[in-house]
């Protein structure tokens, strides 16, 4: 039995979890022997993994650490096939495998669009991981990125041809989640206890500097000044207190609601009258494509990477320039106008955003990934019996 090996840092509720923990389910499904490796063993979608599936907690907190709990693992394992994701992850990774000398076939993910990711100064030593991506990533069998985006910003960051970076969209959607919109919601704002005639605009996301919350919350204050509305986030994170604190200097907070980590943000998604993306940077931004899928209708920062991608330049949902407060209110406040008109062609436009999210299905990326990790499901599970 083949066995693939899925290494990420946690199981915290971020888009890149969620992916890879899609793909170790499904290769579970299809008889697979798959290891989830975790530098800790935490996380928002701990519960969601399957029984089938096992968790490797390597209990590691700093770079250095690494080595020696990933050296063991892949000498007792030696998977046949792995798939690690984030920056660091993939270099410790990619080196590891070098040292050990296993024949354990290597494919690294870049979730990020990773110039931005510099710039916004969240990349520790950036002119150091520049080299060591130049020299090192080449190292791996194959290269993937969420984007197109995100696979431009990697080449240019490290100097890597882009023929060798293959970009291959997240899976995001299947009956399952389609399922999940239909959950009842127990929130006084929204689905069927809200109350009539106040719309409201829904953020979800990890609270922290890349989602650009701040301006979100700005942005929100002037479409008050129009219309009434009502703002729910979605996520946790450590700006938690500052948000708070924004949005009552704001003045808004009695229409702000910073309700946590939800495990099931489709049945918010399919009951908001819009959904606003606000940050500076992302990839392939997994939330953006549910919106899509649930039938809500999206303002989004035209952010390095994804946004544009996924709403083809604007045609299905506004694109307005990043950190731009009046813009992005203004966007809000047509979207709003347009969801409240009911009229027919708002109606076939909800419509056809649920068709065209189709093609981000959790089928189209698991073949993908298939593909690169050299796996054939069909004759792997007969050559096992």
């Amino acid at each position: 039995m083949k066995r693939i090996s899925f290494f990420i840092d946690s199981l915290a509720g971020g888009g890149a979890e969620r992916v890879m923990l899609n793909l170790a389910n499904r290769y579970a499904l299809q008889g697979y022997a798959v290891d989830i490796v975790l530098a800790h063993k935490r996380g928002e979608y701990l519960s969601d993994v399957d029984e089938r599936v096992r968790l490797i907690d390597l209990k590691v907190s700093r770079f250095w650490q690494y080595f020696f709990p990933l050296i063991r693992y892949f000498r007792n394992e030696q998977p046949d096939v792995m798939l690690s994701a984030t920056t660091i992850l993939n270099l410790l990774a990619i080196m590891t495998r070098k040292m050990t000398l296993v024949k354990t076939r290597l494919v690294v993910s870049e979730h990020i669009d990773i110039v931005s990711f510099a710039e916004r100064g969240a990349l520790q030593r950036p002119k150091i991981v520049r080299q060591l991506l130049r020299f090192i990533y080449p190292l791996a069998d194959q290269v993937v990125a969420v984007s197109k985006g995100a696979a431009n910003s990697l080449a240019t960051f490290a100097n890597l041809p882009l023929a060798t970076i293959k970009p291959i969209y997240n899976g995001v959607i299947d009956q399952h989640k389609l399922d999940l919109a239909n959950e009842p919601i127990d929130h006084p704002w929204i689905g069927e206890s809200k109350e009539k005639g106040i719309p409201v605009v829904l953020g979800v996301g990890r609270l922290q500097d890349q989602k650009n919350f701040p301006m979100l919350l700005r942005a929100f204050a002037m479409l008050r000044e129009k219309t009434p509305a009502r703002l729910i986030i979605l996520g946790e994170g450590e700006l938690r207190d500052s948000l708070q604190q924004q949005a009552e200097n704001l003045k808004i907070d009695q229409d702000v609601s910073l309700h946590g980590f939800e495990d099931n943000p489709f049945k918010y998604l399919k009951n908001a009258n819009v959904f606003a993306l606000s940050s500076f940077y992302e990839g392939l931004p997994t939330v953006l494509i549910e919106a899509l899928a649930c039938g809500c209708p999206v303002v989004s920062t035209d952010c390095p990477s994804g946004p544009n991608e996924i709403l083809e330049n604007g045609r299905y949902g506004a694109l307005v320039k990043v950190d731009d407060d009046k813009e992005f209110a203004d966007a809000l406040y047509k979207a709003l106008v347009k969801e409240q008109s009911s009229s027919e062609e708002h109606q076939q436009h909800k419509k056809n955003l649920v068709e065209y999210a189709e093609k981000f299905g959790v089928e189209q990326a698991f073949a993908a990934y298939s593909e690169v990790l050299q796996l054939n499901p069909l004759e792997d599970l007969n050559a096992q019996k």
